[in-house]
């Protein structure tokens, strides 16, 4: 529990269930404000990472400021689709405070793996390091929706993927597609072997988001009104 022993020790301990798919809804609810610290800190650290070696990148990316607008726009987004269907209605705050702890995978990204391996190379790893970490972190999150927030299945993965579909029309309508990719995946100037792994990636993304969000956002709105309408069970 929070209140209980070193609250940095618990909040690293919470971190490592979080990431191991452990965490229970009483240890976000209970953190302290140190699990806070860890959390952003982490995200800081991972949006400075993406870029610590990128002479061209801009000041904000270099501070990681980005990446923590991101995280509390995200933590919203899930508020939004996830709160609906949820039978177990967290507060925002320990929403935003899951979203952080799964910062830790992306400090991969800060790897100068171009230092031992020539730029395709590289380049080719570090997508498939950005296809591993955001399907993991894909899982964590939809483990949390259904452990944590009790969605049932078929609801989490409404309120799993509407977020990210909608991030990702948001960016396609935009035409910020190829550099969204470029940053997360710490590519510059790609090669053109990365390059086709890329186009492969945004056109298999973008095609499923843009064509799936409609239709699943109405099948999310008929949830969420049979939802709230049904009857409330004993062990609520």
């Amino acid at each position: 529990m929070a209140g209980t022993g070193n609250p940095w020790l618990a909040s690293v301990r919470l971190l490592w269930r979080t990431l191991t798919f452990r965490s229970s809804v009483e240890e976000y609810e209970d953190a302290t404000w140190h699990a806070y610290v860890v959390g952003f800190a982490l995200v800081w650290l991972a949006g400075i990472g993406r870029t610590w070696d990128d002479l061209e990148a801009s000041l904000v990316r270099k501070l990681g400021l980005g990446s923590l607008v991101y995280v509390v726009v995200l933590a919203g987004l899930v508020a939004i689709f996830a709160l609906p269907l949820a039978r177990k209605r967290l507060a925002y705050q320990h929403i935003l405070l899951f979203v952080t702890m799964t910062a830790l995978p992306a400090l991969i990204y800060a790897i100068p793996i171009e230092r031992w391996t020539d730029m395709a190379t590289a380049q080719v790893l570090n997508l498939q390091f950005l296809l591993f970490v955001a399907a993991y972190r894909v899982a964590l999150f939809f483990r949390f929706l259904f452990a944590c927030m009790r969605i049932a299945w078929f609801d989490t993965l409404l309120s799993g993927l509407l977020p990210l579909m909608l991030i990702i029309v948001v960016i396609v309508l935009s035409g910020a597609t190829n550099m969204v990719l470029d940053v997360m995946g710490g590519l510059r100037g790609r090669d053109p072997q990365a390059d086709d792994l890329a186009n492969d990636v945004v056109l298999a993304l973008t095609g499923f988001s843009c064509l799936a969000f409609i239709p699943a956002f109405l099948v999310f709105c008929i949830r969420a009104y049979a939802v709230k309408n049904a009857p409330v069970s004993s062990d609520e």
